[in-house]
């Protein structure tokens, strides 16, 4: 584990007794603890499975500029917050809700309720400015960012095809050209966005047919016809 890292799955555990971890080809594999159900950190570089990644709040690191300035974060930093860490043990014991049930000001998957339930009642115990913190970062992690992350990636995947397309004159273009064409197309992401790993003919398939662009069948292999590209340019990109 380092500490520059790019995901940072935080699983409030939908299961008790589960807090050690131990990897074994990005595997996580929990280990049984008797102990009160509570969070749990893991980190590492790309994605995790889906099990794991569905059942966390994903928090993206990104790497620090020059001009940014951060405060380091010293490996006696936990001791040192030993009063905190007392002071807050205490108010858990003594906290009562006011409160039934949680009210989600967002819609978002039931999935993604069940990891947020437990920061947000944490968060009403608390009171004061809390609450709204709270519900504004679940709203910029699970809706927001799922939301730019959706409208970003097919735009980018039409701006880079829009360009490797640029020259074409033929009426279609076979599904592996293109393919290959993307995943060898400098500066992208196309290689590590599927989960970490290079898209696939299928993945693409399934992106474009959100375009309208879908695969037609020849004896032996799929194109794509190029009006169809062009149309969505015009429709989704403008004019260049």
């Amino acid at each position: 584990m380092a500490l520059d890292l790019q995901q940072r799955p935080a699983q409030h555990g939908h299961r008790r007794h589960h807090t050690r971890y131990e990897t074994e080809n990005r595997r996580v594999v929990l280990q049984a603890d008797p102990i009160k159900n509570g969070g749990i950190t893991i980190a590492g570089i790309g994605e995790f499975e889906d099990t794991l990644m569905s059942r966390s709040i994903v928090i993206n690191l990104r790497r620090k500029l020059p001009t940014e300035q951060t405060r380091r974060l010293y490996v006696d930093h936990f001791d040192d917050q030993l009063a905190l860490r007392t002071y807050l043990s205490i108010w858990s014991e003594s906290a009562q809700p006011q409160q039934t049930s949680i009210t989600f000001q967002h819609s978002i998957t039931d999935r993604a309720r069940d990891n947020w339930e437990p920061l947000l009642w944490t968060a009403e115990l608390a009171g004061g400015e809390w609450p709204s913190r709270a519900h504004a970062a679940l709203k910029a992690i699970e809706v927001d960012r799922r939301q730019d992350k959706k409208q970003s990636s097919g735009s980018e995947l039409l701006t880079d095809i829009r360009e490797l397309l640029h020259g074409e004159t033929g009426p279609e273009v076979r599904s592996e050209k293109l393919l290959k064409s993307i995943l060898m197309h400098a500066d992208s992401d196309w290689n590590t966005i599927n989960h970490g790993r290079p898209i696939t003919s299928k993945w693409l398939a399934q992106k474009l047919k959100l375009y309208g662009i879908r695969p037609q069948r020849r004896s032996a292999y799929n194109v794509y016809m190029m009006h169809d590209f062009n149309e969505a340019f015009e429709r989704y990109l403008g004019t260049v």
